[in-house]
């Protein structure tokens, strides 16, 4: 069990994903958001502007942004259900 979310460990038994791997994925995300805000911040402390980056800089940033985007969509709509 989870003391800040209520979340019980069902031990396997659980619809889909085990408390384990949602809080693994939950562990995965923050490290993602949190390597995309540092490289935000990067480029804020070196005034970099954008058009001098790299492509694949660029595109990680992207891909980053668009997967969180699908993910916090789906968490809506699945919230609505």
């Amino acid at each position: 069990m989870t003391y800040d979310s209520g979340d019980v460990d069902l031990l396997g038994f659980e619809k889909g994903e085990t408390l384990m791997e949602r809080k693994d994925k939950l562990e995965e995300d923050f490290r993602e958001l949190n390597l995309l805000q540092n490289r935000i911040n990067d480029l804020k402390s070196n005034e970099t502007k954008i058009q001098v980056l790299p492509e694949s800089y660029k595109d990680s940033i992207k891909k980053t942004l668009q997967q969180r985007l699908c993910q916090l969509s789906a968490n809506v709509f699945q919230v609505e259900e």
